[in-house]
């Protein structure tokens, strides 16, 4: 399976009006299922059926446009996924689609259910393609689907402290010891190395 993407009608008049002095936002990203033509994808203003929100989680420039990440978790029903949609505004204009990324087959990717795959995580790579000689470009980046290093950190330490953490695996290691057991406490010194010590 293979994705193919294009610059909407809307788009390209979005992009034919953004010059110097203009400031193009790229808004939000969304997900659904169906698919229409190749040939109708450039007519197309919203999705065939829309599922979801797609976080944006950073973009690049680069020679071709602008490179986009999106994800997708899982909903409380499962779907297949056959399109994403990016959205845009020129100024404080109206918001349209500005691209479309559609899968080459109807069976599409396979979006789990929130209950039978809690954890699940698709990320999709999209690029723009476009001259990046207009006036401001800005991407609303979903800072809510990122994890900050701060919160990472706070979470390994509460792991790190916790009473029960690999509880399984040291329960297995007294096993194997055929009850000769010994106490002993694991932790970080303070160059950050992780020690044992008893």
């Amino acid at each position: 399976m293979a994705w193919k993407g294009v610059i909407t009608n809307s788009g390209s008049e979005l992009l034919a009006q953004w010059t110097t002095g203009k400031t193009l936002t790229i808004t939000r990203a969304a997900a659904g299922t169906g698919r229409v033509s190749e040939t109708a994808m450039l007519a197309q203003t919203a999705l065939v059926d829309e599922k979801q929100a797609a976080s944006i989680l950073s973009n690049k420039t680069t020679a071709q446009g602008q490179k986009l990440q999106l994800q997708v978790t899982p909903q409380t029903l499962g779907y297949a996924l056959n399109q994403f949609g990016v959205w845009a505004k020129l100024g404080s204009g109206a918001e349209k689609m500005i691209a479309l990324f559609q899968t080459d087959t109807a069976a599409g990717v396979e979006i789990p259910s929130k209950e039978s795959v809690p954890d699940y995580v698709y990320t999709f790579y999209g690029l723009l393609e476009f001259a990046n000689t207009g006036g401001t470009l800005r991407v609303t980046i979903d800072a809510s689907a990122l994890a900050t290093t701060a919160a990472l950190t706070a979470a390994i330490k509460a792991h790190d402290e916790g009473d029960a953490s690999h509880k399984a695996l040291f329960d297995k290691k007294v096993d194997l010891d055929e009850g000769n057991t010994v106490a002993f406490k694991m932790g970080y010194d303070a160059g950050g190395v992780y020690i044992v010590t008893d």
